[in-house]
């Protein structure tokens, strides 16, 4: 049923200037756990959807609902009220940073950032740093979801002895050492990319 609605905006909406995401309630009067509240909307209980809305022309581009994105982030399977109450949520629930991030992660992909806790440039990680800051320096108005990441422990002797072992191996056979990245915890965050600001 979803996949046909998205072909009927398809036909007739075109996407022209900007356009936003924004939540749009449906009531039913079957009694379901996915009707949820939207205070902010006419119809405040209903199954929230979320729709690519042209500001000029107040038409509906796309539709989707959240599926997609908590079976990328299940962390967000939980109300968004309590999980930014929790303690890994630096941002306020009832600051309007707030529902952007929960808008903006239906469109975002997972990327890699070279982002730190030890800074390691000109080591392994040279090209991943590089790809980043050209990231940064691209298009306005994009965004990304990226996770902090900590080196593997002991990662210099680990490459040392990778580098000894390849010593035996012909240069047409020979792999470059890629450390195993640990994901840290509570480290997940969206950034919204500008030309000019970085808001966490």
């Amino acid at each position: 049923m979803m996949k046909h609605f998205q072909q009927c905006f398809a036909a007739f909406a075109v996407t022209v200037g900007v356009s936003s995401i924004d939540e749009m309630p449906v009531r039913t009067k079957a009694w379901t756990r996915a009707v949820s509240f939207v205070p902010s909307k006419s119809e405040k209980n209903g199954i929230r959807f979320y729709a690519v809305v042209g500001w000029s022309s107040l038409c509906v581009h796309s539709l989707g609902n959240n599926m997609p994105y908590i079976s990328l982030f299940p962390i967000v399977r939980t109300p968004i009220s309590n999980t930014l109450q929790s303690d890994g949520a630096g941002i306020k629930h009832d600051s309007a940073t707030a529902m952007w991030i929960a808008m903006e992660g239906h469109q975002t992909r997972v990327l890699q950032s070279s982002t730190l806790r030890i800074i390691l440039v000109d080591n392994w990680n040279k090209p991943t740093v590089r790809a980043t800051v050209e990231r940064v320096d691209g298009e306005r108005g994009g965004w990304e979801l990226a996770a902090a990441i900590d080196p593997e422990l002991e990662w210099k002797e680990k490459k040392r002895v990778h580098d000894n072992a390849q010593r035996r191996v012909t240069k047409a056979k020979r792999t470059a050492y890629a450390p195993k990245m640990i994901k840290a915890k509570q480290a997940d965050y969206t950034i919204y990319k500008d030309g000019r600001d970085v808001i966490f």
